[in-house]
């Protein structure tokens, strides 16, 4: 509760910045990197991000870094694809897991659409080791957040409006191999040994 994470665009290089300002101190701010949305991970000094490859590049991956003294170190690459833009990333409650959508071959440039074909929700491993799709691809999801019960609300088109839509990600991770036993977000789902 003592700094917030932010992000602001750079009018000299024009890319996205991620800063940390003092709650008591707003004249003290701190760069962290470059990168979009910021989320602060639920009890750790580590910030989940949005960033491109390239700058002015659509094609973001999901990133992580922590915060030692107010600086960013260790940033660590966590979801990318080569054909696809990884966006929205949200901590799972616990902060064990990650949350976000996928835009296939996301159109740049001044002729860009404001909102993709297609854009699914994924949950990932927060060391980016295991993940999973939780929509069809058939329609834009995008946005995902986490709620306290697990579930996963996200805004979908997919009843021919744009509208709020849940999912419970636990069945799909599972089967994807993903280890929730122990996380305190899953805390409960009854396993085959209680």
């Amino acid at each position: 509760g003592e700094h917030i994470v932010y992000s602001r665009l750079n009018q000299r290089s024009e890319r996205w910045e991620i800063w940390t300002v003092n709650v008591d101190r707003p004249a003290v701010q701190t760069f962290v990197t470059f990168g979009l949305f910021p989320e602060w991970h639920p009890s750790e000094d580590t910030v989940l991000f949005q960033r491109s490859r390239e700058r002015g590049d659509r094609y973001f991956g999901v990133w992580t870094i922590k915060l030692v003294d107010g600086q960013g170190v260790e940033p660590t690459e966590v979801f990318s694809s080569p054909d696809m833009a990884a966006i929205n990333p949200a901590w799972s409650p616990d902060g064990e897991f990650i949350a976000c959508a996928t835009v296939q071959h996301p159109v740049a440039g001044p002729f860009a659409q404001s909102k993709p074909d297609f854009a699914d929700v994924w949950v990932v491993r927060r060391d980016g080791g295991v993940r999973t799709n939780l929509t069809n691809g058939y329609h834009v999801n995008l946005m995902p957040a986490w709620a306290p019960d697990n579930s996963i609300f996200f805004i979908s088109d997919r009843g021919g409006f744009d509208n709020v839509w849940s999912v419970d990600p636990t069945q799909a991770m599972l089967a994807a191999g993903m280890n929730i036993q122990g996380s305190e977000s899953f805390a409960n789902v009854p396993f085959e040994d209680e």
